[in-house]
């Protein structure tokens, strides 16, 4: 070789750079795709109503074969009662007016009894 450039090429070098330009306009294609695909509101001008919100998948929970609660043959569990010897004394209560409306209460009818806290309460 006498120092100049030779223009010939092989033909392997020919085959590598149109692989190269393919690949080069691939390359393009997906950093264009990735870019379209990464902006939400947050980062370009896009409406928030425009964001694809994708909801976490929620764990799935086993259902059990028994129902909330006390289960049957369960012991229950309830404060004593308290015996005479706690209580020192016992307050009657009677309201004057309807708690609720404030309207006047009216006299109990036969077969009421005024039970606990002055609640009109059915006589067996």
């Amino acid at each position: 070789m006498d120092g100049q450039a030779t223009t010939t090429r092989c033909a392997n070098c020919a085959v590598l750079e149109a692989r190269i330009t393919e690949l080069e306009a691939r390359l393009a294609g997906l950093e264009a795709r990735l870019a379209k695909l990464s902006k939400n509101s947050s980062n370009s001008s896009k409406p928030p109503s425009s964001d694809i919100v994708k909801p976490a998948a929620a764990e799935k929970k086993r259902r059990s074969r028994r129902k909330r609660g006390a289960q049957p043959g369960h012991s229950k569990h309830e404060r004593p009662a308290f015996s005479p010897e706690d209580i020192d004394r016992i307050r009657d209560y009677q309201f004057e007016r309807c708690p609720d409306c404030d309207g006047p209460l009216r006299a109990p009818t036969e077969g009421w009894s005024a039970g606990r806290a002055g609640a009109g309460v059915a006589a067996d």
